[in-house]
């Protein structure tokens, strides 16, 4: 202990210090502020060599934080300091001066003691791997940024209205702002960012079970607010709603889809070859996917109906008019088809999601 207080007073002659920033330069147990305070032969006065004061302003920073933070609802939590500049410099310097080996950075100190201030205030713990809550703390300001983990939410859209296209378009309603806006009233957001498997046209309907999507629900304040199953959101359903731990990996699926098209070929016979391998260009990429059936139905007037079951990632109507997907209904015909509109019947997934 002797030469513990020896080297203290060594420290002491060379520089006027905290007594954070004391225990610092000290090693030995216990938290820095206590063996610095512990180690001085006279109570401190005076503005820190080193912090400047910034010391003796964490409980003030701690109170603070933990009052923004209990604006959310969480469990766990990552504190974050940013040092001004200047003072992590001075840190630096006064280190390599009195060659204090193994001192703690200033920053990881406050660091230190601002989460156990802000556990002691809240009952609440730190998770430095997954915390729900990351507080960074700057110090100079004392502003405090509270960011929430997002949540993940994944579960099935039914569309019952045409008119209404899959994603966000300004002027006009889409699945898109609608499943956005129900989450973000249900977990109190401002943000909701959506990922689909596969897409339809705005006047095509979605029926059965529904099209996969997922969605993250950005900076949360209600956590843990309760999600239902379903939900009527007027033209949009929503079904098998449930939280997820992450976002989930890409999907394939398999579509049941009705076509209404029409067509001046004198046979439609051809229609069943489409059933098969086909070929889809996108942009630069060429992609195989597979039609597992084909089925069709003549109407009036060069009318006909097709039920159509594939693989995910076919345009249908470029499959009916031709255009980058090869061969299509136009093609087998020979003769040119147009599709009036299509309708998804059901959606299966057979991959990840």
């Amino acid at each position: 202990m002797a030469s513990v207080a020896a080297e203290a007073g060594r420290v002491l002659r060379k520089a006027r210090l905290c007594d954070l920033c004391l225990g610092r330069m000290i090693r030995g147990p216990g938290p820095a502020r206590r063996r610095g305070a512990r180690l001085r032969p006279r109570p401190h006065s005076g503005a820190c060599r080193v912090c400047g004061g910034l010391a003796d302003s964490l409980a003030e920073l701690a109170k603070a934080a933990a009052a923004e933070m209990g604006r959310a609802q969480y469990e766990t939590f990552l504190v974050g300091a940013v040092l001004p500049p200047s003072v992590a410099e001075r840190d630096d310097s006064m280190r390599a001066r009195l060659r204090a080996r193994g001192a703690e950075p200033l920053k990881s100190e406050i660091t230190r003691e601002l989460t156990e201030r802000i556990a002691r205030i809240s009952g609440k713990r730190q998770d430095r791997a997954e915390p729900d809550l990351s507080v960074v703390l700057e110090l100079r300001s004392g502003r405090c940024a509270v960011r929430a983990k997002e949540v993940v939410v994944r579960g099935r859209y039914a569309k019952s209205e045409r008119g209404m296209p899959q994603k966000r378009q300004a002027g006009c309603r889409s699945v898109e702002s609608a499943i956005a806006a129900h989450l973000a009233s249900v977990y109190g957001c401002t943000q909701v960012r959506i990922g689909w498997s596969g897409s339809e046209d705005s006047d095509s309907l979605v029926g059965g079970q529904g099209r996969p999507f997922f969605a993250r629900a950005i900076n949360p304040s209600r956590r843990y607010a309760r999600l239902a199953r379903s939900s009527d959101l007027g033209p949009v359903q929503l079904l098998r709603m449930r939280r997820s731990a992450s976002a989930p990996g890409p999907a394939r699926i398999r579509c049941g889809v009705t076509v209404r098209a029409s067509t001046r070929a004198p046979s439609l016979r051809g229609l069943r070859s489409l059933a098969g391998a086909v070929s889809v260009l996108d942009g630069r990429r060429r992609a195989e996917r597979a039609v597992h059936s084909v089925r069709f139905r003549k109407g009036r007037g060069g009318r006909f109906t097709m039920r159509i079951v594939s693989d995910g990632g076919i345009p249908i109507k470029r499959l009916v008019e031709g255009g980058g997907v090869e061969p299509s209904a136009s093609s087998v015909l020979g003769y040119a088809c147009r599709c009036e509109r299509f309708d998804f019947d059901d959606i299966e997934v057979i991959g990840r999601l």
